[in-house]
C-alpha cells in the first residue's frame, strides 16, 4: 500500500520538512533495563526482535508507518487518507493495539509476560529530515509526538497497556473509558487520557 506522503522522503533535504497531521503510535518496553541487566546478551537480543516483530510488526500490518525505534520504543504514523481525516485511522491504530497485546502475550522473560505501553494520539507533525549533513534522520517532531510520549509514560502509572489522548478518543468515546485529567512534565495542563474498554480494541484485521 502506498503512503501519501512517501514522496518525501527522496525529495527533500535536511531542514525541509512539511506539516502534516497522522495518528501518532508510541509505544515502549517495561522493565527493559532488568531485562538488558539479567539477560545474557544474545537472549536479550532474541526478545528484543520479538518484541519489535509484535509492535512494530503490527503497526504495519495496520497500515501505519515505522519512522523511528528510539532504544525499545516505537514511534509510528498513521496517515490521513487522501479524503481528510476519517474514523479509518483510529481504527487502525486500535486494530495494531490489539494485534501487538495479542503477540506480546506470547513473550515472557524470568516466568512472566512481557509488558509495554502503547500511546495512541492525533494531532499534527513537522514530517521531514534532520540531523547532520553526513547523518540525517526521517522522522516525525512537534508538540503532538511530545504528548504521545508523555501518553505513554501514563500507561505505567495508571496500570493501563493502552492509553488514548481525547483528540484520538473523541469521535469514539463510546468505546472508551474514562482514565482522568494529569499532569505531565512539559504541559501546562494537565492530560485528559481514556483507555480501550474491555473487548476493544477490535481484533486485529488481515489486510490484503
Amino acid at each position: 500500500m502506498s503512503h501519501p506522503h512517501l514522496w518525501v522522503k527522496i525529495s527533500i533535504t535536511r531542514g525541509d520538512s512539511e506539516f502534516i497531521s497522522c495518528g501518532i503510535w508510541f509505544s515502549d518496553l517495561r522493565e527493559s533495563s532488568r531485562l538488558v541487566t539479567d539477560l545474557p546478551p544474545n537472549d536479550y537480543l532474541a526478545l528484543l526482535n520479538r518484541y519489535f516483530d509484535a509492535t512494530a510488526g503490527a503497526v504495519m500490518a495496520e497500515g501505519g508507518e515505522v519512522l523511528k525505534f528510539i532504544g525499545d520504543a516505537v514511534l509510528g504514523i498513521f496517515a490521513w487518507s487522501e479524503h481528510g481525516e476519517d474514523l479509518g485511522i483510529r481504527e487502525r491504530a486500535l486494530a495494531a493495539s490489539a494485534r501487538a497485546l495479542r503477540e506480546i502475550g506470547a513473550l515472557s522473560a524470568f516466568g512472566r509476560p512481557l509488558e509495554i505501553g502503547i500511546a495512541l494520539h492525533l494531532g499534527e507533525v513537522m514530517y521531514g529530515n534532520v540531523g547532520t549533513e553526513e547523518r540525517l534522520d526521517f522522522t516525525v517532531i512537534g508538540r503532538a509526538v511530545n504528548q504521545a510520549a508523555r501518553l505513554q509514560g501514563l500507561t505505567k502509572h495508571l496500570g493501563q497497556p493502552v492509553l488514548a489522548s481525547a483528540e484520538f478518543a473523541r469521535p469514539l468515546r463510546e468505546r472508551f473509558l474514562y482514565q482522568g485529567a494529569h499532569p505531565v512534565a512539559g504541559f501546562e495542563g494537565p492530560l485528559e487520557v481514556y483507555s480501550p474498554r474491555a473487548g476493544d480494541p477490535a481484533p486485529a484485521r488481515t489486510r490484503e
